[in-house]
């Protein structure tokens, strides 16, 4: 019907229009430690990521009662190697390609040349019969190699099932074209991701289904997914640097389905509290989630501090100007009304440059991308052009 056609057609709209806010915040947030400047990368359209089309070792973590979180003393050296390495990237797609189709894994040749077209990849023949895919870094190669499956192979994957029982150890290899195939991207930047997805669908994921997941980033283009999983051990960190114990953070942190509206400071403690076996598994999981997407060449997006603490936190600090966020969609006291450090504070780079560097010192170097929403769904304190201007 009509009426039905046009709430679909709302929907829609609606969804472009979150995913659209998502990759200006995640453009917003793009800042750099210690003052470091970065050029902001150009957006592709999202719609390129989901048609495809974007192409033409963990430590353990322990959580003590006594409010510190601690990780065990093990080897870091995983985060002192050079990131992205043309071989740690062409290993990585030899993985991917194994646990897609592994009967016919070894008729694929990868190779990094250091003379390609930035954010390419281009398919030809060995005289062997072999499939020579070359690539920019890993996701070129994956997505190569995607391209090959759907075009040549007749053989697809998607979220809502695969197409690859036709492909066995006997399969043969269809012939390209004698000039080869070569793709250029059609953007430099391809952003995946809404926050919520984390809280929706995400957040109760194991590695086995992040594993498939980032390979469906890569075949498709992706470079520069969001990265949330793991955090709240970060902010246990960050905030026991500022006297807090974990008990203090019970009445904070909501349960796994909404934490994405906690961080953001819409609600605090629904469906909570976090236990510290959830933290450290979530941490960990965080970690092997990073380490992959880096693998593969990806930038990953990282959160970072909006200004939104727990209350025992306005306790500890009386000299900090701290305001109450307003109440969201109907909530009560005590999970509404966060508090929220003002970004006039002193106090709040402070705590943000903490943050940042906690999330360096336990996950690793990454490309100084970050996320973070102030105000989702709420008004500022005040709605002076100049207060506004300042935070």
């Amino acid at each position: 019907s009509s009426k039905k056609r046009k709430k679909s057609l709302s929907l829609c709209i609606k969804m472009k229009n979150q995913l659209l806010a998502s990759l200006a915040m995640a453009l917003i947030f793009a800042v750099a430690v210690q003052s470091t400047a970065i050029e902001l990368p150009k957006m592709s359209f999202i719609e390129e990521v989901l048609s495809g089309e974007a192409f033409m070792k963990t430590d353990d973590v322990v959580v003590t009662d006594g409010g510190e979180a601690n990780l065990s003393k093990h080897s870091s050296s995983h985060h002192d190697k050079k990131p992205n390495a043309k071989q740690d990237m062409i290993k990585t797609v030899q993985g991917l390609i194994s646990r897609i189709t592994p009967s016919i894994k070894d008729n694929f040749t990868l190779e990094i040349p250091s003379k390609i077209e930035k954010d390419s990849f281009k398919l030809t023949q060995t005289r062997d019969g072999k499939i020579s895919i070359e690539g920019s870094d890993g996701v070129a190669l994956a997505s190569g190699y995607k391209y090959y499956l759907n075009n040549y192979l007749n053989a697809s994957i998607s979220w809502t099932g695969d197409n690859l029982s036709h492909i066995n150890s006997s399969t043969e290899m269809p012939e390209i074209e004698h000039e080869g195939v070569e793709k250029v991207r059609f953007g430099e930047w391809s952003y995946y991701m809404n926050v919520c997805t984390e809280s929706y669908s995400m957040v109760w994921w194991d590695w086995n289904r992040w594993e498939r997941e980032i390979d469906w980033m890569a075949m498709r283009g992706v470079n520069m997914p969001l990265m949330f999983t793991g955090q709240e051990y970060i902010w246990v960190q960050t905030f026991y640097d500022y006297g807090l114990l974990f008990e203090d953070l019970k009445p904070y942190f909501s349960g796994p389905a909404f934490l994405a509206w906690q961080r953001m400071g819409n609600i605090q403690g629904w469906g909570g509290p976090l236990d510290e076996k959830w933290i450290n598994s979530q941490f960990d999981l965080g970690k092997k989630i990073f380490d992959r997407m880096r693998e593969f060449g990806m930038k990953p997006v990282l959160p970072a501090f909006a200004g939104h603490v727990p209350d025992k936190f306005a306790e500890l600090h009386p000299e900090a100007k701290i305001t109450k966020s307003p109440t969201w969609n109907g909530f009560e006291d005590p999970y509404c009304c966060v508090s929220f450090l003002e970004p006039t504070d002193p106090l709040y780079q402070e705590v943000g440059e903490g943050f940042i560097t906690n999330l360096i010192k336990y996950f690793g170097p990454n490309d100084h991308l970050y996320n973070g929403d102030q105000f989702n769904e709420m008004n500022p304190a005040q709605n002076d052009p100049t207060y506004l201007k300042e935070v």
